[in-house]
């Protein structure tokens, strides 16, 4: 085989081989702050989930020390940003803006029974649509409110939409859980999915630039 031919024939069959993990990279590409799509044609879209429909919301208690016991409530919007609808506005109040998380905490005294009384009362913003990162695999959305942010990861249920806690541990990053068939992953049949064409294609091409290449240097001889 000529030499000059063979580096120029093994870049192509290189070129080619690689060619299916470049086009078919597991990515969800953002499409909305609630919908991205994976180059196959599949997509998560919580569009659903948004539509006329108040803040889904969760409520969590936890007694402190000192006779003091804590509610977190996190109210969760989808898609796009609401306003809340706070009626007795609180000492500190920054979800006076249309947001898409916003966590309303509390403080409460328990140090008589069965009796709860409420001396603090915040809310504090916890990010919008417009500021909100996508994962690359679709598990979670980024809010961000500085100098902290909240991931909200989605996991598919069959279920009506449910949010939860996952950690609170850290005040930089909160951590909730949305639970929604709307966060399963869709198909798409409208769209031509590329890896249903195009790595077969590529792996024939590999197959039969190899089989000639081989061919070739079985046929070679060397002069006497």
């Amino acid at each position: 085989m000529d030499e000059s031919a063979y580096f120029p024939r093994l870049v192509l069959i290189t070129l080619l081989c690689m060619l299916p993990s470049i086009y078919c990279k597991d990515v969800c590409a953002k499409k909305t702050p609630c919908r991205c799509e994976f180059p196959n044609g599949t997509y998560i879209d919580l569009t659903p989930s948004a539509k006329n429909i108040p803040f889904k919301s969760l409520t969590s208690y936890e007694l402190r020390s000192r006779g003091e016991a804590r509610l977190n409530t996190f109210y969760y919007h989808p898609c796009h940003d609401i306003m809340m609808d706070i009626k007795d506005s609180p000492t500190w109040n920054t979800c006076d803006i249309a947001s898409a998380v916003c966590w309303q905490y509390s403080l409460w005294n328990n140090t008589l029974p069965d009796t709860l009384t409420k001396f603090q009362e915040r809310y504090y913003y916890m990010g919008s649509s417009d500021y909100s990162e996508l994962a690359e695999d679709g598990s979670y959305i980024k809010y961000r409110s500085q100098p902290s942010h909240t991931l909200v990861f989605l996991v598919c249920a069959e279920s009506d939409d449910r949010l939860e806690i996952k950690d609170l541990s850290n005040p930089s990053t909160i951590e909730l859980i949305f639970y929604s068939r709307n966060a399963c992953l869709q198909p798409d049949h409208s769209k031509i999915d590329i890896s249903s064409w195009n790595f077969p294609l590529m792996q024939i091409a590999c197959k039969t630039l190899l089989s000639m290449t081989n061919a070739e240097n079985s046929t070679t001889t060397t002069p006497v």
